[in-house]
Parts: structure tokens; sequence; C-alpha cells
């Protein structure tokens, strides 16, 4: 339909009705919600919707491909999921692309979530920061250092170190005021980093203990670079 608005989520809905075997009609079925009229390409994007194909995102950190995952919703919409896991301390992160920054621009980072950690009235087991490095992930500095990323308190004390690693440091903990919805959160880096590579991670890090729902990404967006390496899906 050459009418048709660009990237809009269809309805598909399958069921069964007197098959073989079946004998009980399913009237209501299985329905999903695809996006339809749009295309799906490799690069050429400054954000990333979470709804290509392909990602130019990287995990890190051990058995980080079980714990970060692209989830779809109900509606269709698909996210990044890090799970908020037991069984064993976890260290792990979503890692950007290299990011050209503008030499003169401000480089901004944008994002929705929701999040749903480990915690008590006393202390917040578990948590997530948001850092970058300029020299290929050699090291990592917290986004804080620049600017305020409106973290919400601090992930447990220092005695707590050995179950997990950033603990005593200030992060996003708890779960959000406004589950099960989505916060937009925006970070002005200004040009702190003017003309530089670098790289931006999502941090999460959980303790041995309990296990939450974890941190939803979405539409996740960057002003102020030079390059555009995301996938995704475009009208």
């Amino acid at each position: 339909d050459a009418n048709a608005p660009a990237l809009e989520h269809g309805s598909i809905n399958a069921k069964i009705v007197d098959g073989p075997g079946c004998p009980d009609a399913k009237t209501t079925g299985l329905t999903v919600t695809p996006l339809l009229n749009g295309d799906d390409v490799d690069d050429g994007l400054k954000n990333d919707s979470v709804e290509g194909s392909k990602t130019a995102w990287t995990t890190a950190g051990d058995f980080s491909d079980l714990i970060w995952t692209i989830v779809q919703g109900d509606d269709g919409n698909h996210i990044w999921n890090g799970v908020d896991a037991d069984g064993g301390p976890t260290d792990t992160a979503l890692v950007s692309p290299a990011l050209t920054v503008s030499a003169t621009d401000h480089f901004t980072i944008a994002w929705k979530q929701r999040h749903v950690f480990e915690a008590d009235d006393q202390s917040s087991f578990d948590g997530s920061v948001v850092e970058f490095s300029s020299d290929g992930g050699a090291t990592w500095t917290d986004v804080a250092t620049i600017a305020d990323p409106g973290y919400e308190g601090t992930i447990g004390d220092t005695s707590q170190q050995a179950h997990n690693q950033l603990a005593g440091r200030a992060g996003f903990v708890g779960q959000n005021a406004s589950y099960p919805n989505f916060d937009d959160v925006s970070i002005d880096l200004g040009t702190a980093l003017a003309g530089q590579t670098v790289q931006v991670r999502f941090r999460l890090d959980t303790d041995e203990a309990g296990g939450a729902d974890g941190w939803d990404l979405d539409d996740i967006a960057f002003t102020g670079i030079d390059n555009a390496p995301f996938s995704g899906l475009v009208e």
C-alpha cells in the first residue's frame, strides 16, 4: 500500500480452526506485531532503536551473551535486557562500537531505561553504571566524572566488593520509580571528549544471590559524533 505510513506495527494473527488432531478450535491464536514498511540497514545510523536484524553492540564479561539479550515485548517492540542474574557474581557490559566524537559539537548520550535490581531497606546489592573509554577499552571511566547521569544511590558498600565489583560506587539501583514504565535519560558530556574516538558501555554488576528482571534499554541515541556505526530499521 503506497499510502501506508512508514515503520508501522502491523498485526498478524495465526490460529488453528479444526486442524487435524486439534479437536478444539483455537479462536484466539497467536498475534505478532512486526514493524512493517522499513528498510533493514547494516550501518549509517547514529541511534539504535534495537529493531534491526543486526546489532553493532557487543557484550563483555563472563557469560555476558546469556545475561545481555534482545527481547521482544507484547507490542512488538524490541529492547536490550541485562538480567539481574543469580548463581554467582557477574560483571558484564553492553559495549558500543567506536564513536568518533566531534571536535566542536557537544557529545550527548540519550536512551530509555527501566530497571529492577536486588535490594532491601538497608542495601542495594546489585546495580549499574555508564562508562566510557578513549583507549580502545583498556580503561573505563564513569560518565559521572563529566556529567550527572541521574544515579539513584550507592551500590552496596566497600565491604561487599568481593561479591560486586561496583560496590561502594554510585549507580542505578533498586527499582526505578516509573516501573514498569521507561524513563528518559540524557547525558551531555559537552566537549570534554572532543576529537577523540571513544566507546560507551552500560555496565551491570550483580552479586551471587537473588535475581530480578534487571536493566532494560531502548532507543539509544548519540549526538555530536562524526560517524554513524549503528544498524536498524529506517523508513
